[in-house]
């Protein structure tokens, strides 16, 4: 089952959502929403308070399927994206997405969220799989600050 409407319209979806470093959390909203949507649990962590953000890591593991064989995996991408100097206006344009206006589209690293979020709603169609683990963070673009803040004692994946 793949993300309503798809991947194309998930990240334009993201993409129009301001989220400079320390101000993610409308993505963030969204990001989570989508995922309690597919049945998932995703847990923010306290790191914000530390890191200077208005969000916390979110961390959700999908189960592996029973029987399945092989090593737990994560994924990890951003939720932050340098200031834009104006509206962020998604449109398809010749199959391409651009922003309608003259300011940055968010893709680095709204295109990378999209894709996790289509890839686990693809596998809650019954894929067989290992595990996977989804790790999002803030504060990425002022220094990984996110990331440097996350506790990977949480992941099952090696």
């Amino acid at each position: 089952m793949s993300a309503p409407g798809g991947v194309v319209e998930l990240f334009c979806d993201l993409a129009a959502i301001s989220s400079p470093s320390r101000d993610e959390r409308a993505v963030a909203d969204v990001v989570i929403g989508r995922l309690r949507g597919m049945g998932l649990d995703p847990i923010e962590d306290d790191s914000g308070a530390r890191t200077g953000s208005n969000i916390g890591n979110i961390h959700v593991a999908i189960p592996a399927t029973d029987g399945a064989a092989g090593t737990p995996i994560f994924l990890n991408a951003h939720l932050d994206t340098v200031p834009p100097d104006g509206p962020v206006e998604p449109e398809v344009r010749n199959g391409i997405v651009v922003n309608r206006r003259e300011t940055i589209l968010g893709a680095d690293n709204k295109a990378a969220v999209a894709v996790m979020i289509e890839a686990v709603a693809r596998l809650a169609s019954g894929t067989p799989h290992a595990g996977v683990e989804l790790v999002l963070t803030p504060m990425e673009e002022v220094g990984l600050q996110g990331a440097k803040a996350f506790d990977t004692s949480r992941l099952t994946a090696p």
